[in-house]
């Protein structure tokens, strides 16, 4: 199986076993303003690849916090926002401490089950709940994913996985026992904050000029 990262059309991933490549580039605009929201947490090449906005709905009817789950292509990266948006929890899950993934599709959504090595993963996940454990790994649930989306996310891990198990001995970097999910704590940034924050990603070349004034027009009527 072949990985293929590139610029932003760049954010693109061959997640087929065919060679011809299939490029899916990140076009939605709810999705490009959601990459804005985590630049600062993003290495400087680091590359997004998929975004997902988990959908929770309370009995009465009433929305109920969601989650945004990002993979890249070093990672998986959650959102845990609560308050209406006024605090989050950001948490980054390297593929390297992952060891499985898999996917259950219903009617409406999916779900899907996320084991990490729990050594190096138990800090971060387990204060997300929806958790359990079995022997060295903790089995993680992420429940109310569109289905489309949930099958592409399952065909990252694995390729990324894949693409670990994969290396030889001679090829693998030396593992790095201090790596392990990291998570943080934020505050809302403000409108200014945004602002330079898109600017930023215009002039790295990762957004266009269009989508800039798009995302720039969208803060604008956000905050007043």
């Amino acid at each position: 199986m072949r990985v293929l990262f590139g610029l932003r059309t760049k954010r693109v991933i061959n997640i087929d076993a065919d060679p011809t490549t299939t490029l899916i580039p990140i076009k939605d605009e709810g999705d490009l303003y959601r990459i804005t929201e985590i630049s600062g947490m993003l290495d400087v090449d680091e590359k997004v690849l998929l975004v997902i906005a988990q959908s929770k709905i309370r009995l009465v009817g009433l929305p109920f916090s969601s989650n945004i789950i990002y993979a890249t292509d070093r990672r998986i990266i959650l959102r845990d926002i609560s308050l209406h948006g006024l605090k989050e929890n950001n948490i980054g899950i390297p593929y390297t401490i992952i060891t499985d993934i898999a996917h259950k599709q219903g009617f409406i959504s999916s779900s899907i089950k996320l084991k990490v090595n729990r050594m190096r993963g138990e800090n971060g996940l387990t204060a997300l709940g929806q958790y359990g454990v079995t022997g060295n790994e903790i089995e993680w649930i992420i429940e109310h994913l569109p289905n489309d989306k949930a099958v592409r996310l399952v065909k990252i891990v694995r390729a990324m996985i894949s693409k670990r198990e994969l290396l030889s001995e001679d090829q693998q970097p030396i593992a790095d026992p201090n790596e392990h999910i990291v998570a943080s704590f934020s505050t809302v940034d403000s409108p200014a904050d945004e602002l330079l924050k898109i600017a930023r990603l215009k002039s790295e070349g990762v957004l266009t000029e269009q989508e800039f004034i798009m995302l720039k027009q969208n803060i604008i009527e956000r905050f007043h």
